[in-house]
């Protein structure tokens, strides 16, 4: 299950805790401990800027910005507690 919202230019998305995302076709990932952990999805300005400041801060990229076929431009990251960040940029 999904459930999306917007207010203003802000927009948030949340699913369902389980091991593969039927919308997109994509596994999850479990932590060591078994749990899935919180994933948060943000969309921003322009994706391929905040993904190069976000490396050189040090982020654990788990994948480089990539063209999806749902129309995003979108990277994941790992925070440091394993909760997953998604930041992508609308191409449409």
């Amino acid at each position: 299950m999904t459930a999306a919202w917007r207010m203003g230019s802000s927009s948030s998305e949340t699913a369902s805790s389980c091991s593969e995302s039927r919308a997109r076709g994509t596994r999850i990932r479990t932590s060591a401990a078994g749990a899935r952990p919180q994933g948060v999805h943000v969309y921003v300005d322009d994706v391929d800027a905040h993904f190069e400041q976000a490396k050189a801060a040090g982020a654990k990229i788990n994948m480089e910005p990539t063209d999806q076929p749902y129309g995003d431009r979108r990277y994941d990251c790992e925070d440091p507690e394993g909760h997953d960040w998604f930041f992508a940029q609308s191409l449409s």
